[in-house]
């Protein structure tokens, strides 16, 4: 994949790559100069073409393109030809110096090392050509030449080991950024399901910024493992292996050979569920960390969607009998109107008769277990898609989406009988009726939920006036039914 140059920049690996590059460049030039001026047109234009050549490849290196192994090669060549034509071939060194600085940033460690055999035999082809094409007489330190030979070799160690460190610190701040990230989007997050993704959007990140690492997310089912979502290279998860068959401490990490595992229960998950990283150890080590803080990050975020959740439904309930309120069914009133492929609705204003005797001949205790006694009985004589609230007091309302004028009146009358029968409160019977208004959403002026809730009360007062325990609708009309 190629690189980003921009992001190269900005983490530690681009930044001395560069300054390498600048060093090695900065060589060939010092190195060069002297060959122009001295030598004759011939030598002067073989040097500037392989400084242009090497440059080049650096260039192409440092812009992130494979380099394949013909270019070292190519590069041996060229060098072999630079020792050649210039007037003392130790200052070659500096170049063969500064080029395995800056090309041991780049490839494996092996290629590395392959790169300064390349480099010693091309500095040492470079000296035998040398001596026959300058007159005798020429006097140089082959010895200097050869002494510097065992400083390339810890020239390298000493890069390799400064990569891996500047790449390892580039990706604990990456991680570190992808932590970061997470917790600030998920400050926006409001339901479950977007934190779940941000989540899993965070552990794909971890998983790109850590080579080698995998992510497994796994379910147990019974004595086995169903994996559930993963990213990074392949796991193979067994049955009876891992989590379920021997789960390390919470956070610890396994190591078999140059591998290991580790994993983290999951929160917001029904049954039990773990984080599975696998890789590399220190890959797995890194990974467990991060996936730690995301994972932390998680918990907290869910803890807060589920306590701004409940105070969302506390907003929205009546405390007593557990239905939605005034708020809650004007909203629901107002989402059936202006829906578009609504049909019609009714409204049903119920308002209890005699309820006021009970709580206060029998106490408010009585009174309240009443109130949820009636909810009840609603819930029971309505449909599942029919919307019943408790407005206050001893009033109810009820919501009938796609229901005809007729078909609301039958609702109320089911409603006046079932709250009609006695009910019994701590070992005393107690009898009360119910009032009920119907408003219907093609009759009357005013197509708002506070309108149609206006002409459902004034239909129950309609319904008190006729001698309660009935149905009226509005406008005006005899009652539909009257009970005792």
């Amino acid at each position: 994949m190629p690189v980003d140059r921009g992001a190269q920049r900005q983490d530690s690996v681009g930044r001395t790559r560069s300054l390498f590059l600048v060093c090695v460049l900065a060589s060939l030039l010092v190195v060069t100069t002297p060959v122009a001026v001295l030598a004759s047109v011939a030598h002067t234009a073989l040097a500037l073409g392989v400084g242009a050549v090497l440059a080049g490849s650096w260039w192409r290196t440092q812009a992130g393109r494979a380099t394949p192994w013909p270019v070292d090669v190519l590069e041996g060549a060229l060098l072999v030809v630079l020792v050649s034509l210039c007037p003392v071939p130790t200052s070659v060194l500096s170049v063969a110096f500064s080029s395995l600085w800056f090309r041991s940033m780049y490839g494996s460690t092996v290629r590395a090392f392959v790169r300064v055999g390349l480099v010693m035999v091309a500095l040492s082809t470079g000296l035998l050509l040398w001596e026959r094409l300058h007159p005798a007489g020429t006097s140089y330190d082959p010895a200097a030449l050869f002494s510097g030979f065992p400083m390339l070799v810890l020239n390298v160690c000493v890069i390799r080991a400064l990569l891996s460190g500047l790449r390892g610190r580039d990706e604990a701040a990456r991680r570190e950024a992808v932590v970061a990230v997470l917790g600030a989007d998920l400050l926006s997050a409001a339901d479950t399901a977007r934190i779940h993704a941000l989540a899993w959007s965070a552990l794909e990140d971890l998983c790109a910024t850590t080579p080698g690492l995998s992510l497994v997310v796994v379910a147990s089912e019974g004595d086995a493992l169903r994996p559930v979502r993963s990213c990074g290279p392949a796991v193979d998860v067994g049955s009876g292996a891992g989590p379920v068959g021997g789960v390390p401490a919470e956070g610890a990490v396994l190591v078999d050979g140059g591998g290991g595992w580790g994993c983290l229960r999951l929160p917001g998950f029904a049954g039990d569920a773990w984080l599975v990283v696998a890789g590399p150890r220190r890959a797995v080590e890194a990974g467990v960390d991060g996936a730690r803080a995301v994972v932390h990050q998680v918990v907290l975020a869910l803890r807060n969607a589920e306590a701004r959740d409940a105070l969302r439904a506390q907003a929205r309930t009546d405390a007593l009998t557990g239905l939605p309120n005034r708020a809650a069914f004007g909203e629901a009133v107002a989402a059936e109107l202006a829906d578009p492929h609504s049909v019609g609705c009714a409204l049903l204003f119920v308002d209890l008769d005699g309820f006021k005797a009970v709580n206060d001949g029998m106490g408010h205790a009585a009174g309240d277990a009443l109130l949820r006694t009636v909810a009840a009985r609603l819930r029971h004589v309505l449909r599942d898609a029919d919307v019943c609230a408790r407005l206050g007091g001893d009033e109810f309302a009820v919501l009938l989406p796609a229901t005809d004028a007729a078909s609301a009146a039958a609702a109320g009358r089911r409603v006046v009988e079932a709250l009609g029968a006695p009910v019994r409160i701590g070992g005393e019977r107690a009898r009360i009726g119910a009032s009920v208004g119907v408003a219907h959403s093609s009759d009357g002026a005013g197509g708002t939920a506070d309108a149609l809730l206006r002409r459902a009360d004034a239909a129950m007062y309609a319904a008190k006036a006729a001698g309660k325990g009935c149905v009226r609708t509005q406008p005006g009309g005899r009652p539909v039914v009257a009970t005792a």
